[in-house]
């Protein structure tokens, strides 16, 4: 099945979550609390297809940097899972979402580009 992005959204694969790092490692125990607090965290997604008409309220040159295969940083759970499996096992499950333009906050700067180091 091939599935594409229409209008404002765009089509993410989660790489990255921290809160589920922090907790899958073991090294460390962090209490409910705190990842009840830690809920506004982020996620690091890769884009596999962009709509035709997201980021055009955006200045171009953001338009330009936006482009299918770039990581991108959103809020913790955007847009809308997509379970192209449902009977797969939550381990094969690939995390794929339906996200509008307006929930991404930034990209993961390439090395010839501005950005800070963290």
């Amino acid at each position: 099945m091939r599935v594409a992005a229409t209008g404002r959204y765009l089509l993410i694969r989660t790489d990255f979550d921290l809160i589920d790092t922090m907790t899958n490692q073991k090294k460390i125990i962090i209490p409910d609390e705190t990842i009840a607090r830690m809920q506004g965290g982020f996620q690091v997604h890769t884009i596999l297809s962009i709509g035709e008409s997201a980021f055009d309220d955006e200045p171009p040159e953001v338009r330009q940097i936006m482009q299918v295969g770039r990581q991108v940083i959103t809020g913790r759970y955007p847009g809308h899972e997509m379970d192209m499996d449902p009977f797969a096992k939550d381990s094969a499950v690939v995390s794929l979402r339906m996200i509008n333009s307006s929930e991404v906050h930034g990209v993961i700067a390439k090395e010839d580009e501005e950005g800070a180091d963290v």
